[in-house]
């Protein structure tokens, strides 16, 4: 039977950009503030601030934000809570009407979830950036 962290650390492996993509850095580095984002303001912050991003001029900037905003979802969807499926696969208006609506309980356990599989995105973030340069 897989342990807790092996799970976390597929999830986090599966959102993690290719090495090889146009704009892997830069997401790299989003994901990299994740935890930390997390932590201080919360989860629905966090993907309010990302979204809000998201539409930033800087073109590169603005795919990196939206692209980890989707992985979000994508951790989100992958909790089980229900109608997170529903939710990830909504508009923006739809998924935080469904995040504002959970019990409290639940808001909790899915915000430590996605703290838990973002720090493993960081550890796997630092892992890749130290690949990258070795590359060089």
């Amino acid at each position: 039977m897989p342990q807790r962290d092996q799970g976390l650390a597929l999830i986090a492996a599966r959102v993690l950009p290719a090495p090889e993509e146009g704009n892997a850095r830069e997401i790299r580095t989003r994901l990299k503030n994740l935890p930390m984002l997390l932590h201080r303001t919360g989860l629905a912050s966090t993907l309010a601030f990302l979204y809000s991003r998201s539409g930033n001029d800087n073109q590169a900037l603005a795919s990196a934000y939206e692209a980890v905003y989707r992985a979000v979802w994508i951790v989100i969807e992958d909790t089980g809570v229900e109608g997170a499926s529903v939710a990830a696969a909504g508009n923006v208006s739809q998924q935080f009407t469904w995040l504002g609506s959970l019990p409290s309980s639940d808001y909790g356990r899915l915000s430590l979830r996605v703290i838990d599989v973002a720090l493993w995105i960081k550890r796997l973030s630092a892992a890749q950036a130290f690949d990258d340069a070795d590359d060089e």
